[in-house]
């Protein structure tokens, strides 16, 4: 049990160590990734937030082949972690995973939470909204607003009021847009981004969700512009609809919902008048920033360690 505990020191401190790194990274470079094309630049945006989890999950590992292989005995081992048979909760490692495990416990619970009253939302909604088309919903509302939710079973949702100050053809954008983000699981996608995002500080968390919700409505665009539309008129019935429902708060927690409003709405309408040119992901660059991520946690697992016990009781 001691070995289980101090593993979990070993992540917790990895984990804040890279997502520190990874944070100051992305601060320096989000400008850039905005210009990378729409699906590179989703699996990059998965990338930055899994890889803590990753770098931790694989340093925690390896150091624990070292000890079951006697090479954590070795005082130049790198990295090493000593007395992996010890652990004292009344200390610093203690200290480390209690907090580590008491922020995990608290995210997990206020998402569970979240989710939990979206889908009480959603279900209210369902009770008094009509069955418009095989998955669109209507609901008899004054407020302008399309969006999209569920996990197992989505469906989109129209108000009224939207439906009578659009046109067919603006009408059936706004479906498209709808059932784009049905086929690529957008609003379990966006839970989980937002679930991964909390464990960065507020001010990194959304701006990696600001570009998030960029990507996919852009990529919901791009399917209804393949569909036929032209880029110019969905750019217009954009322009239209958002601001038609810049103020309707239909649902409470947007983080569970994609919807064809005013999300980042200057972006998109430069990307569909052809303004904003997306370029391939830099491979190798994209390489080396993981490597260095890995470097930076490798070498400072072993460094903290020894600082830590320094000043603080083991």
């Amino acid at each position: 049990m001691p070995v289980f505990f101090n593993l979990l020191a070993i992540f917790s401190i990895t984990f804040i160590v890279a997502n520190v790194s990874l944070s100051t990274i992305f601060s320096l470079v989000s400008q850039q990734i905005l210009k990378i094309e729409v699906k590179s630049r989703k699996i990059l945006l998965w990338t930055i937030v899994l890889l803590p989890w990753v770098v931790s999950f694989v340093l925690s590992i390896y150091i624990l082949q070292a000890y079951h292989s006697g090479n954590s005995l070795n005082s130049f081992a790198f990295p090493h972690w000593h007395h992996m048979t010890n652990f004292e909760w009344y200390s610093w490692h203690g200290f480390t995973v209690g907090v580590a495990l008491f922020y995990v416990m608290y995210v997990l619970m206020n998402q569970v939470r979240h989710l939990w009253n979206h889908k009480r939302e959603i279900e209210s909604l369902i009770s008094f909204a009509k069955n418009k088309e095989a998955d669109v919903y209507q609901i008899e509302s004054d407020k302008a607003s399309a969006f999209t939710s569920g996990f197992f079973s989505k469906k989109c949702f129209v108000t009224t009021a939207l439906i009578e100050q659009t046109t067919l053809e603006e009408y059936e954008v706004v479906i498209k847009h709808e059932r784009a983000h049905i086929a690529t699981n957008d609003p379990a996608k966006k839970w989980l981004f937002t679930l991964l995002c909390s464990f960065f500080i507020k001010p990194i968390a959304q701006r990696l969700k600001l570009h998030m919700i960029l990507a996919m409505e852009q990529e919901a665009d791009n399917a209804v512009i393949k569909s036929g539309t032209s880029k110019l008129f969905v750019a217009s019935t954009l322009v239209k609809v958002a601001k038609l429902n810049a103020q309707s708060d239909i649902i409470e927690n947007k983080d569970l919902v994609v919807n064809f409003g005013a999300d980042v709405l200057e972006q998109r309408i430069f990307f569909l008048l052809d303004r904003l040119k997306l370029e391939p992901i830099h491979k190798s660059i994209t390489l080396l920033l993981m490597m260095v991520l890995v470097t930076i946690s490798t070498a400072s697992i072993d460094g903290i360690h020894h600082f830590m016990e320094t000043y603080f009781r083991h």
